[in-house]
């Protein structure tokens, strides 16, 4: 058994990639399944108050520990999607970790015309703020040993085919 990590910033499709991984019979998961808002202390966050925006610096998006070790301990090869706060301590598992990575006009053409209930990017300081987090979260996974800069501008079934040749070659 093998698990492989897809992270990338939003908009970068890792959704998509695992619901066509899914159509193609991989064992293959969104991490947001299982994560949750918690406090500094590892208490859940009500994510129903309409506080305004969520301050960053006092809470932390993270992954529930025993879902993402049952996942882990699956039969078979298996695939992970997704991003946290504590996903860096689930690394060391992961045999490759694939940085889906899009260039500025695709992620800004992505939060313009994204779901209209996705607010977040649709205006220039948001959008601003989506590129630098972009840049930042693709330096700290290509960081990582095992990491593969993947082009997801492309079709999903092109980018799930560069993840999937890259699954069955050779060390």
């Amino acid at each position: 058994m093998s698990a492989y990590f897809i992270g990338g910033s939003a908009g970068t499709g890792k959704t998509s990639v695992v619901q066509e991984l899914i159509s193609m019979g991989y064992n293959a998961y969104d991490a947001d399944e299982f994560s949750r808002l918690e406090d500094k202390e590892g208490n859940p966050i009500n994510t129903g108050s309409s506080e305004g925006p969520t301050n960053w610096s006092l809470v932390s998006w993270n992954w529930s520990k025993s879902a993402i070790d049952k996942i882990l301990e699956s039969e078979g090869d298996v695939f992970l999607a997704g991003n946290s706060t504590n996903m860096y301590d689930f690394f060391k598992s992961f045999k490759k970790i694939f940085v889906l990575f899009i260039d500025d006009p695709t992620t800004h053409s992505e939060r313009i015309t994204s779901d209209e209930n996705e607010r977040y990017g649709k205006n220039p300081g948001d959008l601003k703020k989506v590129l630098l987090y972009r840049d930042e979260l693709a330096q700290k996974l290509l960081a990582q040993p095992q990491s593969i800069k993947i082009d997801a501008s492309r079709s999903v079934k092109q980018v799930v085919a560069d993840i999937l040749s890259i699954t069955r070659s050779k060390e």
